[in-house]
């Protein structure tokens, strides 16, 4: 408001009145009933929160709170630099590539303007797919999975939920090895750019195959009387059948014995040769006919 004359008289309609003029330039109408009488609000509570990551190519909004009559919103990140006028609660920002951004809402009424902290978040690159976990042996597993359609730094690997890999973001495959025999294992991946990690891949599963039998008897050094001695071994949980070899060598080549049993036991049905050292060993085989080790 302002004053541009000062007391004089002026007559209307017959009556003679002496009056100051002044002028008036100020908003019509105010927010519930009462107008503004300071700067806004720090902009507050971000969704995304600080840190936070989103998923990969989602159509992303950015909200906050703040007392403000219109914001401008700043995002910057990867090859994004823009700003924004609009409301004071959301902004559209839209499907954006992969990568770490940031925000800053500037908030501002009749009064002044308040500029709120830098926000952080982050855009997942896509998953990797298809992951498929074959065992090959008592303590190895062989996982393959497609890429991630985007063009990431590396794979994490992660067997029941723990890490226990890190490969080439070129790498496709990995073995994952000094594992428990005879156990069940689940798997999944994950992939990384600019140090965000995507959403982990699907799960496989994989069982790996039977342990080695301790071997019983005979034991290692013993002299056997019987040209027909029976051999015994612990039993391993899941085995279908077992496999045993009886050698007079222990590259096995030429075997006396190389046969197949269900029981934890063997006796040949053959007579062994008097005085000769034989070497023998046993393996497992599973229900899915996954071989053990000797």
């Amino acid at each position: 408001l302002r004053q541009y004359a000062g007391g004089h008289n002026e007559t209307w309609g017959g009556l003679t009145l002496n009056i100051d003029s002044d002028v008036l330039d100020g908003p019509l109408s105010v927010p519930n009933g009462a107008g503004d009488s300071s700067a806004p609000s720090t902009p507050s509570n971000p969704n995304p929160a600080d840190g936070s990551a989103v998923a990969h190519a989602g159509d992303t909004w950015l909200y906050w709170k703040t007392t403000g009559d219109t914001c401008s919103v700043h995002v910057w990140g990867g090859t994004l630099d823009t700003t924004s006028a609009g409301n004071c609660s959301t902004y559209h920002l839209g499907a954006q590539s992969t990568g770490a951004y940031s925000w800053q809402v500037t908030a501002t009424n009749g009064i002044g303007s308040t500029t709120g902290p830098v926000w952080n978040f982050n855009v997942r690159p896509a998953s990797p797919s298809d992951l498929s976990a074959v065992p090959v042996s008592s303590t190895r597993v062989n996982l393959t999975w497609l890429a991630s359609t985007d063009a990431v730094d590396n794979y994490l690997v992660y067997a029941d939920g723990a890490q226990v890999a890190s490969v080439a973001g070129n790498v496709t495959s990995f073995q994952v090895q000094n594992l428990a025999c005879n156990r069940a294992y689940s798997f999944y991946v994950k992939a990384v750019q600019q140090g965000v990690q995507s959403d982990a891949s699907n799960t496989a599963n994989a069982t790996t195959s039977s342990c080695a039998p301790a071997l019983v008897s005979p034991l290692k050094g013993a002299l056997v009387y019987s040209l027909q001695p029976k051999f015994t071994w612990q039993a391993v949980d899941g085995t279908a059948y077992y496999q045993i070899q009886v050698s007079l060598n222990s590259s096995f080549t030429g075997n006396a014995v190389d046969t197949t049993t269900s029981a934890a036991s063997y006796t040949p049905a053959i007579k062994l040769t008097a005085n000769k050292r034989y070497y023998w060993h046993v393996r497992a085989v599973d229900t899915l006919g996954h071989v053990g080790p000797w």
